[in-house]
Formats: C-alpha cells, structure tokens, sequence
C-alpha cells in the first residue's frame, strides 16, 4: 500500500514539474481602447514627454519580462514570435529619439520682408526681395507634395493599426494569452510613434504652406512697387557687364579643361571594352562545369565596372560644363534684364527681351526636367552596383581557390569605383538641378515683372511669338512624322495633305477646262456631240493622270520605288477588279474608234 501511495505522488509530482517546464507564464498586458494615442502628438511639448517617459517605463518592463520568457521557453516558433516582439520593442527607443526632434524642430518659416526704404529703390534691394521670393517658392514646392504624401501615409497607418488592434484583442483574451499577442503589441507601438512623427511633420509643412503663401502674396506687391521704383545706374550695369564678360572667359578655359579630360576618359573605355568582348567570347567558348569559368565571370564584371566608373566620371565632366553654362546663363541674364530695364544704348529692346528669354525659360526649365529624371535613373544604376557588389561579395566568401578569389577581389575594388563615382555623379546632377530651379524662379520673375511693366503692345507681341511659335513647332512634328516609308520616302501626313491637296484643285481644273473645251468645240468646229465628248474625255484621263503623278511628285515620293510597288498591287487587284477594269478599257476604245456614237440604237442578242 505504502509502495502505491509513493509511486502515486512521485507520479504526480513529475507530472506537474513536466507541467510547468512545458508552460510559460505569461504577465498581464495592458488594455487598449484605440489604435491612435493622441498624447503622442497632442498638447504642451513638456506633457507629451511626460508621456513619452511614462510609456517608455511600461515598454523597460515588458522587456525585462519579454527576456525571462524567451530564456524560459523550448518551443523554437513561440521563441521566435517573442523575439521578434523584443525587437520592436528596442527599436521603439531609437523611435523615441526621433519624435523629440520632431517636437523640438521649429515650427513654420523663418524668413522675414526686408525694409525696402523710400523710392528710388537700389538693384540691391530689389536682388534681395528676389532670392526672398525664390526661397519661398522653394519652400512651397517642396513642402505641398508632401502634405500630400503625409496625409496618404497617415491613412495607411490608421488602417495597419485598427487591423493590429483587432488582432491584438483576440490573442490578449487567449487563455493564456498567447506569445503573437507580445507581437501585436510591438507593433502597435512602434506604429503609433510612427504615426505621431508623421502628424508633427504634417502640421509644420502645412504651417509652412499657409505662411509661405501669405508671404508670397505680400512679397508680391511689395516686388511689384520696388521694381517700378527702381533706380538703375550706369556703375550697376558696367559692374553686370563685366561680370559676365569675366565669368564667361573663365567658362571658356574651364570647358577646354573639361573636354580635354574627356577625351582622356573616352581614350580609357576604347581598351576596356576590347577586353570585355575578348572576355566575353572566351565565356562562349568556355563550359559552365570548367573551373576557369568563374574566374572569367569575375573578370567580366572587373571590366564592366571598369567602363562603368569611366562612363561615370564622363557624366561627370558633362555635369560640370552644364554647371557653368548655367552660372554663365545666369550672369547673362542679369546684364540682359538691367541693361533693357534701363534702356541703354546697344541694349535689347523689351520685346526682344522678352521674346529671348521666353524662350530660354521654357529651355530652362526642360533641363530642370531632365536632370530629375536623370536623379531617378542614377538612383536606379546604383542599385544595381550595389547588387552586383553584394554578389561578389557573397562569392568571396564562399570561395577557397586563389585564382578565383584575386578575380573576385579585383572585382569588388573596381565596383566599389564605380559606387563611388556615381554617388559623385548624383551630387553634382543634384546641385545643377538646384541651380537650374534656382535660375528658373529668378527668371520667371523678373519676366513676368518685366511684362507687367511693358504695356499691352509688348505683351500681346511676346506672348503671340511665344505660344504661336511654340504651337507651330508641335503642329510641325505632328506634320512631319514618318508614318510609313517606301523605300527611301518618309510617308508624312504633311505629304498625304499635299497629295490631297493638289489632286483636288487638279481635278476642280481638269473639270472645269473639260467644260470650256467642250463648248468651245461645239461653237468653233461642225464635230459631231459624240467625237467632242470622246476627245474632251480623253484629254480629261490623259491629263488626270499626269496631275496624279505631280502630287506624288511633288509631295516627295519617289516614283520609281512607287512604280514597282503599284505595279505589284496592280498584278494583285487585277485579278479582283478584272470587270471593272475591262469595261473602262472598253468604253475608251468605243471613245477612239467610235463605232457606236450618240444617238445610235444597240439591240442585245436578249432582244
């Protein structure tokens, strides 16, 4: 009996501890009503870091708790779930960092109007309140998009959480509760932080909007008034003058500079690109299961990285004579718009001013499109280098042949080149599209001042030469556009206009010529009205085709190419259009020989 009753306890007892060393104990977790905490973002600065410090308390516990059961635990997934929980809960310190800048940054502009004086105003002044006006701008258009991008990120957020909270809800209940409810919780979290520094930055870019945009519109007026009393003296525009003629010597010397070091870089890609190829046909020749065909591989890539750094460096060059005909454009324009302004001798009349520099605006700002264009695809080339150097490094450290191993580390140094190169290529492109932005603004300005100014004889001149020169040249390209070609001839719809146009005043004339030739020959000649219609429409076909030839002549195509090309699809269509085309030979052989004339009776054999 007593043997019984040990064994039954000592079974009992290794039953619990077999219990509990499977189980874990998992500590209560907080209640959450919302999926937003306002307090984050909401209030006085000093209350939301109370807050911040109280929630920071909570997240040092639920990690101290987080490590004890993860050490605890044998189950690999549920150790899994709660390290990934402990994750977002260390990140969210980093997270907290980030929100106190945000509450610390300053809230709106700090651009103030400068006091202008009384009239007459100085170049100085008015130079001033334009680089104001340009700062703004700036400020304007880089702040309304991303109002646009908070906003649509925001909602995301919202959405991500209300689903979270749902989630956490239902493994909170679980008895207990299970491991994804630490998950659940991590997250919400860190996203309600994320959501917080999103709503800081959205109020101060929509802050920065509404001020800028009331600063612009006072600006406005002020630049308006200081540019009717604007004072040019002549010191002002010998100093823009010299100014320009010295910054442009020094860009003839540097763009000589420049284009020698490029022909140095292309001299460099010419053997780079023989070796590729010969490289390239010893892969071709070459089995994949050969031991020297990753070493080639490696060599493939060197060489390629080669010619990449070397095209790399050349966009470079090509950025850096950009960046000076943009300082010299900028230079020119400043001498320009004075010297018109004041109305010197020599100078550009305000018409011819306005109709350049229209021009040159609508150049300026296509370049300002270009090389945003060019930011994404230099963004876009280096994410490519950087797989290709992820791979190779990948490689080196699986690899223990020697051969393959110099292959591959010559390699990655060459790539490394080339990241450096383009990251240099992507600063430079950055600061000409900044320059290009920057010229942009100024002109506009002063032009639309400038117009403004110029009474409506100007205005009407300038915008008529620039919009219907403008519409012209799209018209034109629409025109011009090859839309088949036969042989050596571009088929435009210019061309098939012309042919169209010819073909119709030829044939109003042709008709109009059968007609006076037709009464004419019935008052001057005793013909019978049959041999007069016959000889009228004779002449009418015979002419009819040779105006059909001089509109396709004329039109630009070629008559020979032409000619075989009809002569194929006549071969084609004969055989479809074999009646009608018998009957019209018929009817003009009646025409010639004229066995049956008007007013003779034909019986069929029908009857």
């Amino acid at each position: 009996m007593l043997f019984s009753r040990r064994n039954f306890c000592l079974l009992l007892v290794m039953c619990l501890i077999l219990i509990f060393s499977t189980g874990i104990t998992f500590a209560a977790l907080p209640d959450l009503s919302s999926p937003l905490e306002p307090r984050f973002y909401e209030g006085a600065v000093d209350k939301i870091i109370a807050f911040m410090k109280e929630r920071d308390k909570e997240i040092q516990a639920l990690k101290v708790e987080l490590q004890e059961i993860i050490s605890k635990t044998t189950n690999e997934q549920e150790k899994r779930v709660l390290s990934d929980a402990l994750d977002f809960f260390q990140a969210l310190t980093i997270k907290y960092m980030k929100l106190q800048s945000q509450l610390k940054a300053p809230v709106g502009i700090v651009f103030k109007v400068p006091s202008i004086g009384s009239p007459p105003y100085t170049l100085d002044t008015f130079c001033e309140l334009c680089d104001l006006m340009g700062k703004i701008k700036k400020e304007l258009s880089e702040n309304e998009p991303k109002i646009r991008l908070y906003e649509s990120d925001l909602s995301t957020i919202e959405d991500d959480l209300k689903s979270l909270l749902s989630d956490y809800i239902v493994l909170k209940r679980a008895t207990p509760p299970k491991p994804e409810a630490y998950l659940r919780l991590g997250q919400i979290y860190s996203q309600q932080v994320k959501y917080a520094i999103y709503q800081l930055k959205l109020v101060r870019a929509k802050k920065i909007v509404d001020e800028a945009t009331k600063l612009r519109a006072n600006l406005r007026d002020l630049l308006k008034t200081v540019f009717n009393g604007l004072k040019i003296t002549n010191d002002d525009i010998a100093k823009a003058k010299e100014a320009y003629q010295k910054f442009s010597s020094q860009m003839n010397k540097q763009l000589e500079l420049l284009g020698k070091q490029a022909v140095a870089l292309n001299k460099k890609i010419i053997p780079y690109e023989v070796k590729l190829n010969k490289t390239l046909a010893k892969i071709k020749t070459t089995k994949r299961g050969d031991s020297n065909f990753p070493i080639l591989q490696a060599r493939k890539t060197y060489y390629e990285a080669l010619i990449e750094t070397s095209q790399l460096k050349l966009e470079n060059v090509n950025q850096q004579k950009f960046r000076w005909k943009l300082k010299s454009l900028r230079a020119q324009f400043r001498y320009d718009w004075i010297s018109s302004y004041a109305e010197t001798k020599g100078s550009k009349s305000v018409k011819a001013f306005l109709r350049e520099w229209y021009s040159m605006l609508d150049d300026i700002r296509n370049l300002e499109e270009a090389l945003k264009q060019q930011l994404v695809d230099i963004r876009s080339r280096e994410f490519e280098l950087m797989r290709k150097l992820t791979a190779i490094s990948d490689k080196r450290s699986l690899s223990t042949d020697p051969a393959l191993l110099r292959a591959l580390s010559a390699a990655h140094s060459k790539l490394k080149e080339a990241n450096n190169a383009i990251d240099d290529l992507f600063v430079m492109v950055s600061k000409n599209r900044e320059l290009a932005s920057s010229l942009e603004r100024k002109v506009s300005l002063v032009l639309d001042l400038i117009r403004k100014r110029a009474g409506l004889a100007a205005n009407v001149e300038a915008w008529s030469r620039r919009n219907l020169t403008k519409t012209w040249e799209d018209i034109k390209a629409v025109l011009y556009y090859p839309l088949l070609t036969i042989g050596d001839s571009a088929i435009t719809l210019s061309s098939i206009l012309k042919v169209i146009l010819l073909l119709t005043i030829g044939i109003y004339l042709l008709r109009k010529g059968r007609k006076k030739l037709n009464n004419i020959l019935i008052k001057k000649t005793q013909l019978a009205p049959g041999t007069i219609g016959s000889v009228t429409t004779l002449i009418y076909y015979s002419f009819l085709v040779l105006v059909v030839l001089i509109a396709l002549s004329t039109a630009g195509i070629n008559m020979n190419q032409l000619s075989i090309i009809l002569g194929g699809l006549g071969v084609g269509i004969g055989f479809g259009l074999q009646t009608i085309a018998n009957n019209f030979i018929s009817g003009l052989i009646l025409l010639i020989d004229r066995s049956i004339k008007v007013g003779d009776f034909v019986q069929l054999e029908e009857g």
